[in-house]
């Protein structure tokens, strides 16, 4: 049987509840709405143990381990991840393991993944969208229990990822035939969720941090600086029907200032990457960091020798027209490259 691996600080078997970090939580409330099983690892290597949170186990399906109890290939990857029957592979991810975990279950939940089925199928590294869900906005909701209170009057900025978030639900939505759904009025031009039209996974991931987020700054607050944001909240609440999962969470209330202020943000939705990346407007996802790279690559002092392979440069005229490049209709801004492509092809084969 598939198994999802997560690790927890400890369980308390008397309250039944267990000690985790934010990630872990959050993990732990998608397995109890989509009413699927999950293997709770007792781990030393958590990554944040200052920030803990509390989640009652009491209607989740679970088994507990140690570490030393961890099958391979799992036990070599960071968790959670999602090992298969076969225990041949696994996946590791927070967003990751979650896919392949609804992949497996009862098909009645694979509408959580989307338009075919591609809702966080890239990885955090290259997509602006994923790396705001899995490491951006946890990262926000954890610095709001950083927040010290001295002076009720002192200003408190709301975290910028939830002014980012405000900012991306403000914006059309941007989903396949969007035209021809409104046509035929398949689609609410005003009814919107995280990713699509309907609720998918990025919701259910964004909502344990919303709810959090809802409990420390109250409804008049959110009202007032994240009234979008409000509107999704309770939207996702009625559609899915999952307040009763979400009283699963349980943390320590802090207190913050009575005087709260929004951060300024650019107005463009969490789709637009870091404007830094190279070439944004085309569908390019490699980060070049050009100058990084250079920079290391100096201060690394590696001596370079070209070696000489005693190539010489192909005669293209001595060859018949149909293998020539140009004997392709290639445009003239590609011949050249072309035919230093097809040279290092042929010298290549002839080294073999």
């Amino acid at each position: 049987m598939s198994s999802l691996f997560v690790n927890i600080i400890n369980l308390d078997e008397t309250n039944k509840y267990v000690i985790c970090s934010l990630r872990t939580t959050i993990v732990l409330f998608v397995c109890q709405y989509v009413k699927a099983p999950v293997i709770l690892v007792v781990s030393k290597k958590i990554e944040d143990k200052h920030h803990t949170f509390k989640f009652s186990v009491k209607d989740l399906s679970y088994k507990i381990i140690t570490e030393n109890e961890l099958p391979k290939p799992a036990a070599d990857c960071l968790l959670p991840a999602f090992q298969s029957d076969n225990g041949y592979y696994c996946t590791a991810g927070f967003c990751s393991s979650l896919r392949m975990l609804i992949k497996s279950i009862d098909k009645h939940w694979i509408w959580l993944l989307g338009f075919r089925l591609s809702c966080l199928s890239a990885c955090a590294e290259v997509s602006s969208w994923t790396k705001y869900c899995e490491v951006e906005l946890q990262a926000s909701i954890k610095s709001l229990f950083d927040y010290q209170l001295t002076d009720k009057n002192v200003p408190f900025e709301i975290p910028i990822q939830l002014a980012r978030f405000e900012c991306h639900l403000s914006q059309p939505l941007q989903i396949h035939n969007i035209n021809k759904r409104l046509n035929e009025k398949s689609l609410h031009p005003t009814q919107r969720f995280a990713d699509e039209n309907n609720p998918t996974l990025s919701d259910l991931l964004i909502l344990p941090n919303i709810f959090i987020t809802y409990e420390l700054l109250g409804e008049n607050v959110m009202n007032t600086f994240l009234p979008l944001t409000l509107k999704w909240y309770k939207s996702v609440l009625e559609r899915l029907n999952i307040g009763s999962c979400l009283k699963s969470i349980i943390f320590k209330k802090i207190k913050l200032s009575n005087n709260v202020f929004l951060p300024e943000v650019p107005l463009h939705s969490l789709y637009k990457c870091d404007l830094r990346r190279y070439n944004p407007r085309a569908k390019t996802y490699v980060k070049q960091n050009v100058q990084d790279i250079i920079q290391i690559f100096d201060s690394i002092n590696i001596n370079i020798d070209l070696c000489s392979n005693n190539i010489h440069p192909i005669n293209w005229d001595d060859l018949p027209y149909e293998v020539r490049p140009c004997g392709g209709d290639i445009p003239n801004k590609r011949l050249i490259r072309k035919t230093q492509q097809l040279e290092n092809l042929i010298h290549s084969t002839l080294k073999v």
